[in-house]
């Protein structure tokens, strides 16, 4: 095909098309191939993003799956403590395409958890079995605190609404800025 480039001075997409139209055999086009990363090189990226604490939304359980990383971590933060972990690390490109197959944000969510809820599942991953029954007893008590507390709340609105003499103002700290704990 060369020599018919040089000798007719055509250009390559002429030569194709005449060697098409007359029935002429064209050897397939050379895609280059990109490097393939090895497996345990992705799943270092993943271990390294994993040990960052999380956090999902609370009462937005239902709606998504997506975990939050601290409002105060970007990708760049992330690389840049990956990097300098690793002896050979990835590009960043690479990075940041295994970062969006895990499902994490770093916006704070629309709709925070319980610090003490999130401090105890983050537990709970990495307990031995003696400590998760300790921090699965923790939790439950955490949860009847709650829904103690909700109760209450909710019986004094009733006797509010019910009352002309009695007034109750309530209102839901879990919409606070969320101040995470960060731990490394």
């Amino acid at each position: 095909m060369k020599v018919f480039k040089k000798t007719l001075d055509e250009s390559l997409q002429t030569v194709c098309e005449k060697l098409r139209d007359n029935g002429g055999h064209l050897p397939q086009r050379k895609r280059r191939v990109g490097k393939s990363i090895p497996d345990f090189k992705l799943e270092e990226i993943k271990e390294h993003i994993a040990c960052f604490p999380c956090t999902e939304s609370h009462y937005g359980r239902n709606k998504t799956t997506k975990k939050f990383l601290n409002s105060e971590l970007n990708l760049q933060v992330l690389y840049n403590l990956y990097k300098l972990k690793t002896d050979a690390p990835v590009s960043k490109t690479i990075f940041k395409k295994v970062f969006e197959t895990m499902n994490l944000s770093f916006k704070k969510p629309s709709v925070d958890t319980c610090s003490k809820c999130d401090r105890i599942n983050m537990k709970l991953k990495y307990a031995s079995v003696d400590q998760a029954a300790n921090l699965i007893e923790t939790f439950k008590e955490h949860q009847e605190a709650f829904k103690a507390a909700y109760e209450e709340k909710k019986a004094d609105k009733q006797l509010a609404q019910s009352s002309e003499v009695v007034a109750v103002i309530t209102f839901d700290l879990q919409q606070c800025l969320p101040i995470h704990d960060f731990y490394i």
